[in-house]
């Protein structure tokens, strides 16, 4: 009797996913068909499509341009009511795949008294998030250079998200194309580059492409500072499988109702269990700012009435997760690792990881940092930070562990 309803069950869960991809393709293919028609009669559906229907042709050179060359009146609108945040505070730069949001934050009229760290961002994040973080640092007398990837905040690609996939060469490419127009601009020194989660893992990739293909000797920094970095990310289920079959699965999220439905969820999920939680009571450990970043992204994600979304962050989150942040590609990101200490005898790395996150699971992977530092004691310096998860950004506005580690670290 027991096989018997296993088998009920496991037929019913077949019938059901079954469905499911039948009512997901069909209303793919006439979503398409949709787009198709509305391109040929040259007009566009309300609200923020894909930036290949949204931003003008553009030529590929480095140069400040305003934000009606990019968007739209409603479709900055929009994202200023998606975001919140008044519209936005930096400046926009035309470079070779799309336009970036950036700001520099500093003190000095000139350049700064200690040089420039580059701060990246986690995924689904934007430079909002480290607006407090670089004030510290600011105070201290570094510039710190803030940006937005690709579909968060302002930055936006000059093409859709099939036809640019965003691994961590395009990414560092954007972050290359922002350096050198600071450094021409403000004669800024690098002394630091780093970031949270996706940012932490750019910043690894990032040194070892200019150590290994050394371009422009600017690009030369010494210390890294690494904020959980995505080197063993713990992904939903359905990420990994979308890491199978990308560019399918961006098509079905362009053109699926129920397909972003179901994604979003997965995200306001993973969002949520990027907080730490207290082992004891299973309650966050910071439960405002969880519930702050949750209505954040539900605005994102046109949840919340009255406010239409941005549809290229949902995407654009896929994209990245599916090529930069690809499951299979783990073990090569911390290889990556291991190699830029062993092959650069002046690198000088700050590791920096929640212990209650599981996000990047501490407690399963800790080891590994524990070995490294172990080995390479002298210039890999590990600090564990108690009582907090994956979201430090958000988890250490009040205590400021985080950024009290970093000053000491960048005085040494």
């Amino acid at each position: 009797m027991n096989s018997l309803l296993q088998s009920d069950k496991s037929n019913l869960v077949t019938v059901a996913l079954a469905s499911l991809a039948l009512v997901i393709g069909v209303e793919a293919a006439l979503e398409m068909i949709l787009s198709k028609a509305e391109r040929r009669l040259g007009f566009f559906t309300s609200g923020v499509k894909t930036t290949k229907s949204m931003h003008l042709k553009k030529d590929s050179v480095l140069e400040i341009v305003p934000a009606d060359k990019i968007y739209k009146e409603n479709q900055l609108d929009i994202l200023q009511k998606c975001l919140n945040d008044g519209g936005p505070h930096g400046r926009f730069l035309n470079e070779r795949h799309g336009y970036t949001h950036f700001t520099i934050d500093s003190v000095e009229n000139g350049p700064s008294r200690k040089g420039l760290i580059v701060i990246c961002h986690g995924l689904g994040e934007n430079t909002n998030d480290i607006q407090d973080y670089a004030q510290a640092l600011v105070q201290n007398g570094y510039a710190v250079l803030r940006y937005d990837y690709y579909g968060h905040g302002y930055s936006c690609a000059d093409r859709d998200y099939l036809s640019l996939t965003y691994d961590v060469d395009t990414l560092i490419d954007q972050l290359e194309d922002v350096l050198t127009f600071v450094f021409d601009e403000t004669k800024e020194k690098l002394v630091a580059i780093g970031g949270l989660s996706t940012g932490g893992l750019l910043s690894i990739k990032a040194k070892e492409r200019w150590l290994e293909n050394p371009s422009d000797p600017r690009f030369e920094v010494e210390k890294i500072i690494l904020m959980t970095p995505a080197i063993f990310a713990n992904k939903p289920f359905l990420a990994k499988i979308a890491d199978f079959f990308p560019r399918s699965f961006l098509f079905m999220l362009q053109h699926s109702k129920t397909m972003q439905y179901i994604a979003g969820n997965t995200f306001i999920t993973a969002l949520k269990d990027a907080y730490g939680y207290d082992l004891d009571t299973h309650q966050s450990v910071d439960a405002s700012e969880q519930a702050k970043e949750v209505h954040l992204a539900e605005r994102l994600l046109g949840r919340v009435k009255g406010i239409k979304g941005n549809e290229n962050f949902l995407m654009s989150i896929l994209n990245i997760s599916s090529y930069a942040l690809n499951h299979k590609l783990m073990k090569s990101h911390f290889e990556s690792f291991g190699n830029l200490l062993r092959n650069d005898d002046q690198l000088e790395v700050l590791y920096l990881w929640g212990t209650l996150d599981s996000s990047v699971p501490f407690e399963k992977f800790h080891q590994n940092i524990h070995d490294l530092d172990h080995e390479y004691s002298k210039r890999l310096t590990f600090c564990p930070l108690q009582h907090l998860g994956h979201k430090l950004f958000q988890e250490d506005r009040k205590e400021q562990t985080m950024t009290d580690r970093v000053i000491a670290f960048m005085a040494k």
